[in-house]
């Protein structure tokens, strides 16, 4: 099964879509260099990407002005695309994320993958997690609502199409009207009665209120989570994150490798404690129910000694999702 994940990205941050609608991260998030993004997730949640699956940055070579102008709509510089970049002949503003995914879907589609997981450049992603959600068993795959209900139509920033959809995407023209590519998608599987499949570790928005902020806070970002996608994270925020849990990983095998004596070997079975467990109020998508389940949680922690020699070796928790 081939898979790509194909991380949407731009030469410039524009949100805005209409003269009468605002510009949703006019402000702080106009300071962030897309290019950086880019660099932050290769850095980051791309350098753990599963061996049999490949990414691709995609990006658009056109910048229609229409009524830009009033705005001094700025046309960005194009540099030369790096290897991980794809250059469409698309509209690379925000209004042209419809044709932009259009291209997308054509270019997996013509170089034979099975799904493409379409991700912002802006997702903080774990891949592992991701990885293990289910995916392969549906054609549409993507987050849940914070209270577990079917939020209907996936979020674009982090959503598995399958080449099912894909084909009927690409058979579809896309339109200006469709601004958001996400609520197009959702329309095509709804019109194809392709239903959704909400993972409950697939998230937007974590800890704030102002959605001018929209981006996740860390000081509510539990260490022993289980998410496996969250939005949106600054480069600043993606590292901080990810060299947290590194480090925290790190120092878990450490102790791992701590060994007995030999003639300490023998270990009392009561003095080792394994437990398996679910986080609580998760529920099995494929049961219909609405959510995913965990992973296995298991937390090694004991004390074994000989009879003459004690050595306490404490073992960290290794926390995974699955669901689908």
């Amino acid at each position: 099964m081939k898979v790509l994940v194909a991380v949407m990205s731009c030469h410039k941050y524009e949100y805005y879509v209409a003269q009468n609608n605002i510009d949703w991260f006019d402000g702080v998030r106009k300071l962030v260099d897309p290019a950086a993004q880019r660099q932050a997730c290769r850095d980051t949640w791309l350098s753990e990407l599963p061996e049999e699956w490949d990414y691709r940055f995609f990006m658009g070579k056109q910048f229609p002005r229409r009524d830009r102008d009033i705005r001094h709509f700025k046309t960005p510089t194009i540099p030369e695309a790096l290897s991980d970049e794809v250059l469409l002949d698309v509209d690379d503003t925000y209004r042209g994320n419809g044709f932009k995914l259009h291209a997308i879907c054509r270019w997996a589609l013509d170089r034979g993958y099975d799904y493409i997981f379409r991700a912002d450049d802006d997702t903080m992603l774990w891949m592992d997690r991701i990885s293990r959600v289910g995916f392969e068993k549906y054609d549409y795959t993507g987050n849940c609502l914070p209270d577990g209900r079917d939020p209907g139509v996936h979020a674009g920033f982090a959503v598995f199409l399958s080449r099912r959809l894909m084909e009927l995407v690409v058979r579809e023209a896309p339109s200006y009207e469709y601004w958001c590519d996400d609520v197009w998608v959702g329309d095509i599987a709804r019109e194809n009665r392709i239903p959704t499949n909400p993972v409950m570790s697939i998230q937007t928005r974590l800890g704030l209120d102002n959605r001018r902020d929209y981006y996740i806070n860390t000081a509510v970002l539990p260490i022993d989570h289980s998410y496996a996608a969250l939005h949106s994270a600054t480069p600043e925020i993606m590292r901080e994150i990810f060299n947290r849990e590194k480090e925290i990983k790190n120092a878990s095998n450490t102790q791992q490798e701590c060994k007995l004596p030999e003639r300490s070997q023998r270990t009392d079975p009561g003095s080792t404690d394994i437990s398996t467990e679910h986080c609580p109020g998760e529920r099995s998508i494929e049961s219909g129910s609405g959510g995913p389940d965990c992973d296995d949680r298991r937390v090694h922690d004991g004390e074994s000694g000989g009879s003459d020699t004690a050595v306490s070796c404490e073992v960290g928790g290794d926390l995974g999702v699955t669901a689908g």
